[in-house]
């Protein structure tokens, strides 16, 4: 198995590879951008938003990259 997978609500990388965990981060900004963007939020409303929902999300998503390749050694 050379792919991504979830597992418990946690993606797991078996193939160490970075792009996956990029293209989840990426997809995790548009995906916010697309739902603020038509609301009317003040400024504060979208830094509050940024600082409590999409970051702490990036966050996670970044940590749970897991290389297999280096514990097998």
């Amino acid at each position: 198995m050379n792919s991504s997978f979830r597992f418990l609500g946690v993606w797991f990388n078996v193939a160490g590879s970075r792009d996956f965990v990029k293209k989840q981060v990426a997809r995790e900004c548009n995906s916010f951008a697309a739902t603020a963007r038509p609301a009317k939020l003040s400024a504060k409303q979208v830094v509050y938003l940024h600082n409590t929902v999409l970051i702490p999300k990036l966050e996670y998503r970044m940590q749970v990259k897991h290389d297999w390749r280096r514990r097998r050694s």
